[in-house]
């Protein structure tokens, strides 16, 4: 299995425990995981400002950051507007490309709140 394949797994296996734990209803349908795919993105982004306020990463690695956070914002958005079947394809993307981006910033400092911590 691919480290991309990997991380995605756990990272979901643990938004899953997260959510069951806090009795927070697992994101159901389209319509909920894009809701859900919105508030991840804006959640990278604090995270990132976080980290890179209290000089836990680089000014390049929050740029960086940042961008993959625009592409999945702008893949949300693109998916809002396609046909559920062909949505679900734009939306995966950009939920994936979100997970990644928390993952790395989680591992810089995993006992933020928004890694669970």
């Amino acid at each position: 299995m691919r480290l991309k394949a990997r991380v995605f797994s756990v990272f979901s296996m643990c938004l899953l425990a997260a959510c069951a734990t806090l009795g927070v209803p697992t994101p159901q349908g389209f319509t909920e995981r894009l809701a859900a795919g919105y508030v991840s993105a804006a959640s990278v982004r604090g995270l990132t400002t976080t980290l890179l306020n209290g000089a836990v990463i680089s000014a390049d690695d929050a740029a960086n950051v940042q961008k993959q956070a625009d592409v999945a914002r702008e893949a949300l958005d693109v998916a809002r507007t396609l046909p559920v079947i062909d949505g679900e394809k734009k939306l995966e993307s950009a939920l994936t490309l979100l997970q990644a981006a928390q993952a790395y910033l989680c591992a810089k400092k995993p006992t933020d709140p928004n890694c669970g911590g």
